[in-house]
């Protein structure tokens, strides 16, 4: 089983490779080494945590609320590195990478548990001797897909193995199709959302900005959506709202918002405040 981390850190880090650069505003001479290390720890401790799995060390619910909270800090630490990178004016852009590297994780492991245990070593050895990828697994879900179209669940992680990819259209239609066999709900709303805007260069104003608006209707405190809804009303130049999705988000940080994700966030708020008060002295 430890096998199947690797793999799944592998295809994070090629993931990475692939999706931030185009998406971050920074030079071609900016180093990448934070990320690297980044994904190596991850890594190292998806092994961890499986292994503490397996020897009963760490019940389920305990497993997956630590894989989530890991998973929740690839994305922070990464933030937090690029944070010093960007120029005033770019930053808010890289509001679409970060969702995007929350994806992958979720994406990799998501993926590679839906093909399968028997084909996992298989799987292992090929990717170690740099075999087949992320888009040879996706392909095999494609197929699957193919023989059994109604599995809703199979569309959604089909959909987010695009977006990882940057297949942006073909995640469109996967999560729409997912959308059409589950019904709405704010992941998949959020997620057809962002596919759409990164369709449109990054644009989440229209119709993304209307997915994201449904999802909250669903539910209201959902964190991707309301960053991503923030970022749709700082593009639209309705900076108060934005301000209040990105508040609102921040409000669910726990330990008095102290963590670098928080920190992030305030920031985020602080150049909505900086673009409102410019925008009212005209």
């Amino acid at each position: 089983m430890t096998a199947f981390w690797v793999i799944a850190g592998l295809m994070v880090l090629a993931g990475l490779v692939m999706v931030l650069p185009p998406l971050l505003w920074r030079s071609a001479r900016q180093e990448t080494t934070p990320e690297a290390a980044n994904v190596a720890i991850y890594r190292e401790r998806l092994a961890e945590l499986e292994a503490d799995l397996e020897e009963g060390s760490l019940d389920r619910a305990q497993y997956e609320e630590a894989r989530r909270e890991l998973e929740q800090g690839v994305l922070q630490d990464a933030g937090e590195a690029r944070a010093g990178i960007a120029g005033s004016a770019a930053r808010p852009s890289w509001a679409m990478s970060a969702v995007v590297a929350v994806a992958l994780p979720v994406a990799a492991v998501a993926l590679y548990l839906h093909l399968g245990a028997g084909e996992r070593p298989e799987a292992a050895h090929r990717a170690a001797d740099g075999g087949p990828s992320a888009e040879a697994m996706v392909r095999r879900l494609e197929a699957r897909l193919q023989a059994d179209p109604e599995n809703s669940e199979g569309w959604r992680m089909l959909g987010r193995s695009y977006l990882a990819l940057e297949r942006f259209p073909e995640a469109v239609q996967a999560l729409a199709r997912a959308r059409a066999l589950a019904g709405d709900d704010a992941e998949l709303l959020s997620q057809q959302a962002q596919a759409l805007a990164m369709t449109r260069n990054g644009d989440l104003t229209g119709e993304p900005q209307r997915l994201l608006g449904r999802a909250l209707e669903l539910q209201p405190r959902h964190p991707e959506a309301l960053w991503l809804a923030g970022y749709a009303a700082y593009q639209g130049g309705e900076h108060r709202k934005a301000i209040g999705y990105w508040e609102t988000l921040l409000s669910q940080y726990s330990g008095g918002g102290d963590g670098e994700g928080a920190q992030l966030v305030r920031r985020h708020i602080e150049m909505a405040r900086e673009q409102l008060a410019a925008q009212q002295a005209r």
